[in-house]
């Protein structure tokens, strides 16, 4: 990965002193000409940064990357991606699942149609993950906050 697409991925703004996560940067410290870059790198022949850039633009709540995001998904694109570093199981999912749990978060900040909405969209694909995660060892420890306080069954 060249050092403009890595910059456009997961650069932080010099003025941003609360995260080192780009995925964890407010909507007022992503410029646009930033999120059109991140689109634009959907089109990427690399699987992985297909990936990356979907999986970032989900968690800014941007429906373009959360699109492409659940096509990977549905098309069983999205493993490998990620392999745990201690324990050597694929950890993909779990990216994907914080992902998804960001898309509901920032939507839920536009109101509470927007929260709905989001999660509307994401239930069948956490529906999913939590099915895999039955029989495979990646955690959704991450997901249980949101089923108890917003009482999502």
């Amino acid at each position: 990965m060249d050092k403009k697409v890595s910059d456009i991925l997961y650069g932080i703004p010099n003025n941003v002193d609360y995260t080192e996560v780009a995925e964890d940067l407010d909507a007022e410290d992503v410029s646009e000409s930033r999120i059109e870059d991140v689109k634009q790198l959907l089109k990427n022949s690399d699987k992985y940064i297909v990936f990356q850039a979907a999986k970032l633009l989900t968690s800014w709540g941007i429906d373009d990357g959360f699109n492409v995001l659940t096509r990977l998904f549905r098309d069983h694109q999205l493993f490998g991606m990620f392999i745990h570093r201690l324990h050597g199981y694929d950890d993909t999912l779990q990216h994907v699942l914080n992902a998804l749990i960001s898309y509901w978060a920032t939507k839920s900040d536009l109101g509470s149609q927007q929260r709905e909405e989001a999660r509307k969209n994401i239930y069948p694909y956490v529906a999913e993950i939590i099915n895999l995660s039955s029989h495979s060892p990646f955690e959704i420890n991450g997901l249980f906050w949101m089923v108890v306080k917003y009482n999502y069954t």
